[in-house]
């Protein structure tokens, strides 16, 4: 089970998912639950052909979807009522019964991302103060 957040987006803009392998995917919704990481809106699991996950026999990569009218933005919405680990903006489990609807053994996988400012950012940032500073040193030698 993938499962994410989306504002704006609707179960219907989800398609073409597949991966290298002969399996079927479907989106469930509304609720996708991970429960170490809380409920999330959407979840895309295996539907036929379904193996175990793990390195003995699991899906073969990459996980391929499309959302149709989305931007990025619409993705950054952390889970709610998340468990021990913390909400995150999207987790992955590697074991998905989809008769069950529940988790197998291995656990899930989820990823908490804090944006980070790129080096260029902080470049941009001390020139411009850079830039004021001289200019007022500047406007302070003429006045």
């Amino acid at each position: 089970m993938f499962s994410f957040n989306g504002t704006g987006v609707a179960a219907a803009d989800i398609g073409t998912i597949t991966d290298a392998g002969t399996q079927t995917f479907s989106v469930t919704t509304p609720n996708a639950v991970n429960p170490p990481f809380g409920s999330f809106k959407f979840g895309i699991a295996c539907a036929t052909n379904c193996s175990n996950g793990n390195s003995g026999g699991g899906y073969n990569d990459p996980l391929s979807f499309t959302v149709a009218n989305a931007t990025i933005g619409d993705f950054l919405v952390l889970s709610t009522n998340a468990g021990a680990l913390g909400p995150a903006y999207f987790a992955a489990d590697v074991v998905w019964t989809m008769d069950t609807q529940s988790f197998g053994a291995t656990g899930a996988i989820g990823v908490v991302t804090t944006p980070v400012p790129e080096p260029e950012t902080y470049a941009l940032f001390l020139a411009g103060i850079g830039a004021i500073g001289f200019m007022a040193k500047r406007r302070r030698k003429t006045t």
